[in-house]
């Protein structure tokens, strides 16, 4: 059995198709497949696997036989990224029976969105049908299989391989590559080794100074020109006004006499 989770907008299309119980489950290796509708033009469905996130578009119309046109889809796609036959013929013997039910992963949901979204901006320009939009955005990374193999393809291909190799994307909680340790296995990365706090060469005062710090200067005084007007004294010219005669470049200076 196979257990299509569709949003509230396919359900209203499908009202005529079985429902699933609370009490049934879904048979096959991959799980639960969440849909839904898109409204394009010409009109498609999203089904997006709980487990591994394949996405896979299909045509919607008509949408009372979208479960019976569902396992077909996704056989397709699953023989196009390399999954076996046997494993393909096991899955299709098991969605021998397709029955709707409510969503219940939001996380899930927020994966289908993010799909539908990537794949309307694609619609027609980059790909020419919904099969090759299918196997365009399984190597979307998604945020969700950060942590684990980063794209659906090679969550797929990890799920049904045991000795998968796939290495799986940094995550901002392993940013910093950690160093094969013999024995401590939870050993802290050399930029968090233990350092002393007190230094064991002896004090001298010739070694808190470097011979290459440049000397400290005093800093030039550069008066604006508000500050030339109300401190000028009268009937004097401004390089007298300060020992250095210093004036900021590129300014007018003011005439001597009272200032306004």
């Amino acid at each position: 059995m196979l257990i299509v989770r569709g949003t509230k907008k396919l359900r209203d299309r499908m009202k005529k198709t079985p429902a699933a119980s609370l009490s049934d489950e879904s048979t096959t290796a991959l799980g639960d497949w969440f849909a839904t509708a898109l409204f394009w033009k010409p009109q498609a469905a999203l089904l997006v696997n709980t487990r591994t996130m394949i996405p896979v578009f299909t045509p919607l119309a008509p949408a009372g036989k979208l479960l019976d046109r569902a396992p077909e889809a996704i056989a397709a796609v699953l023989r196009a990224h390399g999954v076996s036959d046997d494993v393909i013929a096991t899955e299709l013997n098991e969605m021998s029976e397709v029955r709707i039910a409510q969503t219940n992963d939001r996380q899930i949901v927020g994966v289908m969105n993010e799909f539908a979204f990537q794949g309307e901006g694609a619609w027609g320009a980059h790909d020419p049908d919904l099969f090759s939009m299918s196997m365009r955005l399984s190597g979307l990374i998604l945020g969700p299989l950060m942590s684990r193999h980063g794209t659906p393809a090679d969550e797929l291909a990890a799920f049904f391989r045991d000795d998968a190799d796939v290495i799986a994307l940094p995550t901002a909680h392993a940013t910093t590559p950690r160093r094969h340790c013999n024995n401590s296995r939870n050993a802290s990365p050399p930029s968090r080794q233990h350092r002393p706090l007190v230094s064991t060469q002896p004090f001298s005062p010739a070694s808190t100074q470097s011979s290459q710090t440049p000397p400290l200067t005093k800093p030039v005084w550069r008066p604006t020109r508000r500050a030339w007007r109300r401190w000028m004294p009268l009937n004097r010219s401004p390089s007298s006004a300060t020992p250095e005669g210093l004036w900021p470049p590129g300014r007018h200076r003011p005439r001597s006499g009272r200032s306004r």
